[in-house]
């Protein structure tokens, strides 16, 4: 009790695992007592992969890949937050229906079916752009406490043990699926890590820190073997501030430990870039992604529940950023699905298929409307 045991079992040409076509082998684990006497059965699935970066390309198995991705949370109309392994399923099926191969969990725990589900339907979880480590904070809200071996403050100053252990927790829960974990830190919430009134300077010390604790985790637990892990960086809010930092106060960007991390910049909420890669940057190793909003709900205005973002701005914006160089990984606030449906599908088929939709051409979402349209209600179309 309380140890680690590690097994090395030799499998010759395995099918590898791809989000395109997510091979799996059934593994079957039995623990003996010192008698012999068999005390547990564990079925498992398991995929064999090989992630790389190659220049400032990510690869997977030795093709580049780019991830396609969406929110997700925990919810359904149907038992609200308790989402049932049925329910989940469909969410995941309307995923890959619409071009989705990556989901980044937000704020509420997730059920333990997903990770599982994820790995047989070829999607990659991550988790919100607050959340480090694959452990959402209203997880941290279950869990903490005076007595808990995660202590009862989400402050890395004040219960810094606490939260290490919390997230050396979840990577460890994360062996073995196809994981893209969030490195850095924010307060709870949603909130600044260090309050309205800390220095950049201050919270950029602490960050270099906690970024350098977290990637030794996922180092140790998730990148045996010589594999490499993707992983993630949000430039979202005020951490614009703390990575470009502001005046004479420089921020986290060229910091050693981000070289091959994704970095997520965001636009302003309402789809309008704010910042984009420079040309000096445009080489950067872990390369850029960028979160749009097809929906928001936060200050200082919420849009909510009617598709609101014309497929014409999607395109203008998308395009601009493919063009300063954000190829590598592209999410989608869509908030529920079933309001944003077309402009979701438009936003993954211009990922999906950017040669056809993208720079060269303009002016072609009357088509893409006609297509989609014809796709979807077939001979009940009106001509």
């Amino acid at each position: 009790l309380g140890s680690e045991s590690r097994f090395v079992i030799l499998v010759e040409q395995p099918k590898l695992w791809s989000a395109e076509a997510p091979e799996l082998y059934d593994l079957l684990i039995q623990v003996f007592d010192e008698n012999q006497k068999l005390m547990e059965v564990i079925p498992y699935r398991v995929g064999f992969r090989r992630f790389e970066m190659k220049g400032n390309i990510m690869t997977l198995n030795g093709k580049r890949i780019v991830f396609k991705g969406v929110n997700r949370h925990e919810f359904t109309s149907v038992t609200g937050r308790h989402v049932s392994r049925e329910e989940l399923i469909k969410d995941l099926v309307t995923m890959k229906q619409n071009n989705i191969n990556a989901i980044r969990t937000c704020h509420y725990p997730d059920g333990s079916d997903i990770y599982e589900l994820c790995d047989e339907y070829g999607i990659y979880i991550g988790m919100s752009h607050h959340e480090p480590c694959m452990r959402s904070g209203a997880e941290y809200s279950k869990v903490r406490g005076p007595k808990s071996p995660y202590g009862d403050a989400w402050s890395y100053v004040t219960n810094k043990e606490g939260i290490l252990r919390f997230w050396e927790d979840g990577v460890k829960r994360s062996i073995g699926h196809n994981v893209f974990p969030t490195v850095g830190m924010r307060g709870e919430n949603d909130s600044k890590m260090l309050g309205e009134d800390s220095l950049i300077s201050d919270n950029v010390r602490l960050l270099k820190e906690i970024i350098t604790k977290q990637r030794e985790m996922i180092h140790e637990h998730l990148e045996t073997d010589g594999k490499k892990v993707p992983q993630l960086f949000a430039v979202y809010k005020e951490v614009e501030d703390y990575y470009f930092g502001g005046g004479s106060e420089e921020g986290l960007r060229g910091f050693k430990e981000l070289e091959d991390v994704t970095l997520l910049l965001c636009e302003d909420n309402w789809g309008n870039m704010r910042a984009l890669p420079e040309a000096f940057e445009r080489n950067h190793k872990g390369g850029f992604g960028m979160y749009f909003h097809l929906d928001y709900h936060g200050d200082p205005v919420s849009y909510e529940w009617v598709s609101s973002t014309e497929l014409s701005k999607i395109w203008e914006q998308m395009t601009e950023a493919y063009e300063y160089g954000v190829r590598e990984l592209w999410i989608v606030n869509v908030g529920d699905v079933k309001f944003q449906e077309f402009p979701l599908n438009y936003f993954m088929d211009l990922a999906y298929d950017f040669e056809k939709w993208g720079s060269l051409a303009p002016n072609s979402t009357k088509e893409y409307t006609k297509a989609w349209i014809e796709s979807v209600f077939g001979s009940y179309t009106s001509k």
